[in-house]
Parts: C-alpha cells; structure tokens; sequence
C-alpha cells in the first residue's frame, strides 16, 4: 500500500498546478490555404485579417502566374489590405517595394490606380519595359522574412499562421 501512495504522490507532482494551465494562451490559425479556397468562392466574406493574409498570398501567386502588374491593373482593392499588413508586421522591405512601384508611376504623371496602370502599360514601349526594375522578384526576394514578420505579428494578438506545411515560424531560420 505505501508503494500505491508514493505513486500517486509522483503522479500528483507530474501535473501542472490549475494557475500555470490558465496561464496558456489559446491560438486561434489562421490557414492559408483555407483562406484561398474561401476566396475562390466568396473573397467579400473574408474578415479583416483574413483579407489582410490574402492579399500577400494573392499578390505573390498572380504576380508568379500572371505578372507582378496583374495585381495592380485587376486587383487594386487588395493594395489598402496590403499594405496595412505589412505595416503592422513591421516589414518595412516590403512595403518599400510596392511604394517604388506606386512612386514610378508618379513619376510618369499616371495616377495609381487600376484602370490608368492599364492604361498606360498598354502603350507602353519594350524599351520601357526593359527599364523597369524587376519588382517581382525584389518582392519575391524577401517572402520568407515577410511570412516571418507576418507570423510573429499575428501571434502577438493571439493567431498561429498554417500553410500545407504546418504553422509558419514566426521565428527566422538560421
């Protein structure tokens, strides 16, 4: 009988005290591949966040699929979204990617919006093209610290990231 009471006296001492199991923080995951599912269906039902997510995912798969100014010229009322996200994530990298781009055409008295993008890249020259920087792939340069940033932001206000590989590190790797 004294070897039954000292095991269940090492068993009580395996658990966690009820104050520490409060202390947990449920995370609620965001996943990203729902999240684009969800989108080819009904983009107007996302919440904020979600939005937010989606338009990184979207941005970096279209400009992939169709070209970094497809975004731009076809999904404009992704850019707001964007760029707030990539605000409160704090990557700064990004953001000055997409600012280059909305500051070229500034520079070339185009407003920034869809339908004048368009426009004008649609008359635009070769050699015009030829000029431009590549910003495609600056932004696509920094996807892992933008995922990273991104992650960490969210899990700051109680969110996980999950893609098809699992939950996203807000951690960088070495």
């Amino acid at each position: 009988m004294a070897s039954t009471l000292r095991g269940e006296a090492s068993t009580r001492k395996l658990r966690a005290p009820l104050s520490k199991a409060l202390c947990f923080k449920t995370m609620n995951i965001l996943d990203i591949d729902d999240l684009l599912d969800k989108c080819i269906e009904v983009e107007s039902s996302l919440g904020e966040r979600e939005m937010f997510l989606y338009s990184v995912a979207y941005l970096e798969s279209v400009a992939d699929m169709q070209g970094w100014d497809h975004f731009f010229t076809h999904s404009m009322h992704l850019y707001v979204p964007l760029c707030q996200i990539l605000k409160l994530s704090g990557d700064l990298d990004s953001l000055r990617i997409l600012k280059n781009y909305e500051s070229h055409f500034s520079a070339f008295n185009v407003r920034f919006g869809a339908k004048e993008i368009d426009t004008f890249l649609s008359i635009a020259t070769e050699s015009y093209f030829a000029s431009c920087p590549d910003w495609r792939e600056m932004f696509s340069g920094l996807t892992e610290q933008r995922w990273s940033l991104i992650s960490k932001y969210l899990e700051s206000i109680g969110f996980q990231l999950k893609t098809l590989q699992g939950a996203v590190s807000a951690r960088p790797s070495a």
